[in-house]
């Protein structure tokens, strides 16, 4: 919002990166969390979540409050990895119009590059990624990355391409 040129508040604010929390810590504070409703998770439960939706806070809290949630509705006390394919499931229906709204707006060729990423396309501008995703050449792939950096679709940190929101990764993953 305050680094696009195109919306209102563009530089109205220093833009700060922050570092995602340590994985120690997130997973002793879901333990934690869970534990006060008398809910056990365990730790390779707990990781499982946070490599789901990247470390990011908002969405281990959204995936965590979706588990909490159909947990005490089915009056049991233990988080499983099932539990979590269930909070993802409820997620991406919860967001789907959403998402393919946002799917829909953009270009076949962002969508064959969102795709590639969202496969775990580590060097995306090598032939072998080119040639296995159908892609064309690294020009076009740079121009359809800088799109979805500056509409927030995809983040360039640590020269690693990742989606901002890690859900949507998933949905492009299963229905593209």
């Amino acid at each position: 919002m305050f680094s696009n040129k195109n919306r209102a508040f563009y530089n109205a604010a220093a833009v700060m990166g922050i570092d995602k929390i340590n994985e120690d810590k997130s997973v002793n504070y879901l333990m934690t969390r869970f534990k006060s409703s008398d809910i056990f998770i365990d730790q390779k439960t707990a990781l499982h979540i946070l490599h789901t939706v990247a470390n990011i806070p908002y969405y281990i809290q959204f995936i965590a409050y979706e588990i909490w949630q159909s947990i005490i509705i089915a009056d049991r006390n233990k988080v499983t990895i099932n539990d979590i394919d269930e909070a993802i499931e409820s997620i991406l229906m919860l967001k789907s119009d959403y998402y393919w709204e946002l799917t829909n707006k953009q270009t076949a060729y962002r969508k064959k590059v969102l795709y590639a990423i969202s496969s775990s396309a580590v060097e995306i501008f090598s032939k072998q990624t080119a040639l296995k995703y159908n892609l064309g050449a690294a020009s076009s792939t740079q121009k359809a990355l800088e799109v979805t950096i500056e509409n927030g679709i995809i983040e360039h940190t640590r020269g690693k391409y990742e989606f901002s929101d890690p859900i949507y990764s998933i949905f492009i993953n299963r229905f593209l």
